[in-house]
């Protein structure tokens, strides 16, 4: 994947990307894809953000916000569609769209926690619910421990 961007002072910021499969194998399909996306920043504490692409496994979208409630504390609303290839069950297409809310809060300078409920809807829907906790002991170590649960139908 390559990714190439511009930011302006912090205020907005623009990019591209595009990936590439290199090599599949059995009935897997190729997984390439190209977009654009970007972020403003309407002052401090409020940031909207999106991103448009389309490849092999069909078209995709992501609009989102993000508000810094405090220094510590982090709020977020996003919404992505997308057209993807389940791949665990037999590479059928699977229209869906996904509505994310959390909240991240940094309780050091090392540790963090998040909750965070998405709902699901297409094909497939339900909501879930996702905890966890990131600790970074040191730049180069990241632990992590993350919990989820939640209900999903398939309609078909």
């Amino acid at each position: 994947m390559a990714k190439l961007g511009f930011d302006a002072n912090g205020r907005w910021r623009a990019y591209t990307f595009g990936q590439g499969t290199v090599a599949k194998s059995g009935d897997r399909e190729g997984n390439s894809r190209g977009g654009v996306g970007g972020a403003y920043r309407l002052n401090d504490r409020m940031v909207f953000d999106g991103e448009v692409s389309g490849g092999e496994t069909g078209p995709a979208v992501k609009l989102g916000t993000r508000y810094q409630q405090t220094k510590e504390t982090q709020h977020y609303l996003a919404y992505t569609f997308d057209n993807e290839r389940e791949r665990e069950y037999g590479a059928l297409h699977q229209r869906r769209g996904t509505l994310i809310s959390g909240i991240k809060t940094r309780m050091s300078d090392s540790t963090s926690v998040y909750l965070e409920d998405r709902y699901q809807h297409g094909d497939a829907s339900g909501l879930a619910r996702a905890m966890g906790m990131n600790f970074s002991p040191s730049d180069r170590w990241t632990l992590a421990a993350n919990w989820g649960f939640g209900t999903l139908i398939d309609h078909q």
